[in-house]
C-alpha cells in the first residue's frame, strides 16, 4: 500500500475538506476498505447523468443568506444552479457490489451537482456512505452462502 492509499493520507485529506475529526476517521477506513475491494473488482462506484429534472425535484428556488451574511435573490440562485448544472452536470452516483455474475446496486443517491469529480469522497459527502454501503451488501452476500454463491465465494476467498 503506498502513502496516498493509507487511513492516514485519506483521513488528511478528508479533514482538508472540512470533515470533523470522527466522521474523517471513520469515512477514511471506509476508503481504505473500499479500496481494497475495488482493486478486486467487487465493489465499484460509478455516476450516471441525473435524468430527473433539478427544479421538478426540489422546486423553484426561494433566495437564502450565505455564510458571510449576504442576502442572494431567488433568481441568482437560480442562476447559479444553472450555471453549476451547465458546467459540472447533475449526477446519480451508485454504489455496486460484485456477486460473481453481475453487478448489483447497493445504494444510490441522485441530483449530486457542484462537484468536480461527484465519485470523490473528498468532494462529495455523500460517497463515504455509499461506499459503506457496497461493502455492507458484499459482506451480507458473502456471510449467507447458497446454492447461488457458493462457487463465487470459494473463487474470491483465495
Amino acid at each position: 500500500m503506498n502513502k496516498k492509499e493509507g487511513i492516514g493520507y485519506v483521513y488528511r485529506e478528508l479533514r482538508r475538506a472540512g470533515y470533523r475529526p470522527p466522521q474523517a476517521l471513520a469515512s477514511a477506513k471506509t476508503v481504505v476498505d473500499f479500496r481494497e475491494m475495488e482493486k478486486r473488482d467487487l465493489v465499484r462506484i460509478r455516476a450516471e447523468e441525473e435524468r430527473e429534472k433539478y427544479f421538478d425535484v426540489f422546486g423553484d428556488p426561494m433566495g437564502y443568506t450565505d455564510n458571510k451574511g449576504r442576502k442572494i435573490s431567488a433568481e441568482e440562485e437560480e442562476k447559479e444552479i444553472i450555471r453549476s448544472i451547465e458546467t459540472l452536470g447533475c449526477w446519480v452516483v451508485i454504489a455496486e457490489y460484485f456477486d460473481g455474475e453481475e453487478w448489483q446496486h447497493a445504494e444510490s443517491v441522485g441530483m449530486c451537482t457542484g462537484y468536480n469529480r461527484p465519485c470523490s469522497p473528498i468532494e462529495n459527502c455523500y460517497v463515504s456512505d455509499l461506499m459503506r454501503s457496497a461493502l455492507d451488501c458484499l459482506a451480507r452476500f458473502w456471510e449467507e452462502p447458497s446454492g447461488d454463491n457458493a462457487d463465487t465465494l470459494e473463487t474470491f476467498s483465495r
